[in-house]
């Protein structure tokens, strides 16, 4: 009886969110004056995407995440640490699997824009190429974890499917494609249909 009090609560909670990862990327950013801050973190928060999609809440967190993996983009461009764009990437691909990819896309073209932009310096060729040598090494290592839980969730739903199989040998149970898998072969040994 109360889910959807419990609902409303965790759209809440990721809408603030993402005005609060928005404003700790706008700060790292320079951005130190009060109200510009917090209407721009508002704003971000509250866009028609959130709006729109406060419904199916996995697809917040790719705005909740995106302000980090940004932030930890440029501590990777200033810096040459990667720590906080592994961390949050990682997340986010824990998270939601499927939205990550275009949040890592993003990242990508974020970080060839600071590149070309702002830390294009004669003689600091050789520095950006290993700092995109980075870059590249930590989307592939977020990434690489990413796989391992959906390989290891794959791998539980089967022991699932055969445990309920076993239990119910007449049970007649039917698959839909989703997601980018499509259809997923090692799940027809536990139901011979799917849509």
């Amino acid at each position: 009886s109360a889910m959807p009090e419990g609902l409303l609560f965790l759209t809440v909670l990721k809408v603030g969110l993402c005005g609060l990862t928005m404003s700790l990327f706008l700060r790292n950013m320079g951005l130190r004056k009060r109200f510009p801050l917090i209407f721009l973190s508002s704003c971000y928060a509250l866009m028609s995407y959130n709006i729109v999609y406060s419904m199916c809440l996995m697809w917040l967190d790719g705005v909740l995440f995106l302000p980090l993996v940004l932030w930890g983009t440029e501590k990777l461009l200033r810096d040459g640490k990667p720590a906080l764009l592994i961390a949050s990437l990682t997340l986010l691909f824990f998270s939601n699997y499927y939205i990550s990819y275009m949040v890592g896309l993003f990242a990508g073209l974020f970080f060839l824009y600071r590149a070309l932009t702002v830390y294009a310096e004669r003689g600091k060729g050789k520095l950006l190429l290993r700092r995109l040598a980075a870059f590249l090494g930590s989307a592939l290592l977020s990434a690489e974890h990413g796989e391992e839980i959906f390989h290891r969730f794959v791998l539980g739903t089967y022991d699932l499917m055969k445990r309920i199989t076993d239990a119910h040998p007449d049970i007649l149970l039917e698959n839909c494609s989703g997601g980018g898998g499509r259809f997923d072969p090692g799940m027809l040994a536990f139901s011979p249909q799917i849509w």
